[in-house]
């Protein structure tokens, strides 16, 4: 993967980068792949081992941050509160609902 190699060679040069879940965050994300917008590699890594796809016909991708759970969590939490207001608008609560569990979750981490 191309993302894991920049990691790699990033990380020769002391600076730390993670792998970071994306997804288009629009009403075609499937919900295996919605929870997981913005979420760094070792929240998706033990089901999906080197990341997208993560199904048939997924559109997902994966980007690099910096190492630092102050920056990722904060916009992981955004991206998914994004994604409960579409799920509301579309009318699909109960995975709306499932997205504020996971914001719940990443909150405690916080």
């Amino acid at each position: 993967m191309a993302a894991g190699v920049a990691q790699a060679q990033l990380n020769t040069t002391g600076l730390q980068m993670r792998r970071i879940w994306g997804t288009a965050n629009d009403d075609l994300v499937c919900e295996i792949c919605g929870p997981l917008n913005g979420l760094p590699e070792g929240e998706w890594s033990g089901q999906f081992g080197d990341g997208p796809p993560g199904h048939p016909g997924c559109r997902c991708f994966l980007s690099l941050t910096a190492q630092d759970d102050d920056v990722v969590l904060p916009d992981a939490i955004e991206r998914a509160e994004e994604r409960v207001v579409m799920l509301e608008e579309l009318g699909k609560e109960k995975e709306a609902e499932a997205q504020r569990e996971r914001i719940a979750q990443l909150r405690e981490r916080i």
